[in-house]
């Protein structure tokens, strides 16, 4: 290290510092060398806000004390508070004077926020206030998939890691997740909360991550997620799911429907029929904009997992596919439950793919609802990720 520089001398309380720094050596770097913030006369441990350092030359933002007095920017050349490791280097001094307006507009940026630049699907952001953070990378449907890095090393297993988040449809905010480097468990990113107009509480959290997995169609944006779902956008669902399972476009076939002409999803209605999901609906009853029963949702969405886990599945031989399945415990009632349905709903609930609807009821003829069908759609798209 050769020199410090900051931007002012003189602060108030609620701004930042921008502090500037040069020829921070590699070995500097990687003894998780920092700069901080200490009053004036202070000992080595008297510092306060502080970041670690890059390699080189670099910029960090620093919080301003909140006492008014004189400060001083230190450098400490290693990961230890004790004075022979404090840098023999230009103190820039400053002073805290005064109080921060109630109705002030920060100078600098505010802590824990996300400054993101996007230049066609591209992004490129930075969170200064986190060990001088940074993330970039690409837009997809709405939901940004890149890496973040963070000092001082900036780089993996320890510094460096995947993300991917998606908007709120409502725009209130957030969810996502991160990783160390490129493998191991995810932890979740958000902010904001849910539009509760939009689905139910008990759903919040996996209908996000379904956005956030590109599984929620269009037909289904901006709805009310509470009520039935159509066979139509059931249709979208499942093929987007499928389709981001195999990474895949799935080719229209024709279908015995004949009221789906000119219908909005009509390409989505011919690619699930092809595929062998639409199959629990009859032709003689299928609607495209009409609900349809749990039992029915449950059999076409075993119906989509055949097609994940068999290289050959469509309407002809769906039905002579069988996923073995173990009863842990038997639906109170489970009488009500159709004999064509029952494999399915088993399949389904034991797996942890499908639940209830508590007092140990099925309810297998109620309407599927739209969170119902983006919840399971959910769970099978992790499961056939884990594989």
């Amino acid at each position: 290290m050769e020199a410090l520089q900051i931007d002012h001398t003189d602060y108030r309380p609620g701004q930042y510092i921008i502090v500037d720094y040069t020829n921070v050596t590699q070995a500097e770097a990687e003894s998780q060398a920092w700069i901080a913030v200490a009053p004036v006369g202070a000992a080595a441990n008297g510092y306060q806000s502080w970041r670690y350092v890059k390699a080189g030359s670099g910029r960090l933002w620093l919080s301003v004390p909140d006492a008014p007095g004189s400060y001083e920017i230190r450098y400490y050349r290693g990961y230890s508070a004790t004075e022979e490791n404090l840098a023999a280097v230009p103190r820039p001094v400053f002073t805290v004077s005064g109080e921060r307006p109630a109705d002030d507009v920060p100078v600098y940026p505010t802590p824990n926020t996300l400054y993101a630049v996007q230049k066609g699907n591209t992004v490129t952001a930075a969170y200064p206030e986190w060990d001088d953070g940074r993330l970039e990378g690409v837009v997809v449907d709405g939901v940004l998939y890149g890496c973040w890095y963070e000092s001082p090393s900036y780089a993996p297993p320890h510094d460096a890691g995947q993300l991917i988040f998606a908007l709120y449809p409502d725009g209130s905010g957030f969810q996502g997740w991160w990783r160390y480097g490129n493998s191991g468990g995810w932890s979740e990113w958000s902010a904001g909360t849910l539009n509760r107009q939009s689905a139910s509480a008990w759903a919040e959290e996996e209908v996000y991550a379904a956005d956030a997995h590109r599984l929620i169609p269009d037909c289904l944006r901006n709805a009310d997620l509470t009520q039935p779902i159509t066979a139509a956008e059931f249709s979208a669902l499942a093929v987007r799911l499928f389709e981001e399972i195999w990474q895949t476009q799935e080719l229209r076939e024709m279908t015995p429907y004949g009221n789906i002409e000119g219908h909005p999803l009509q390409s989505e209605i011919e690619k699930a029929w092809g595929l062998g999901f639409l199959l629990p609906i009859k032709p003689d009853t299928f609607a495209p904009d009409a609900g349809f029963a749990r039992e029915i949702m449950a059999r076409m969405y075993v119906n989509l997992i055949k097609a994940c886990e068999f290289d050959v599945v469509n309407p002809d031989t769906v039905d002579s596919y069988f996923l073995p399945y173990t009863v842990t415990g038997h639906f109170a009632d489970e009488a009500e439950i159709s004999q064509a349905a029952r494999d399915s709903v088993y399949y389904l609930t034991g797996n942890g793919l499908m639940d209830g609807v508590g007092g140990n009821r099925f309810d297998p003829a109620a309407a599927a609802t739209r969170e119902q069908a983006i919840v399971v759609a959910e769970r099978i798209y992790r499961m056939e990720a884990e594989e």
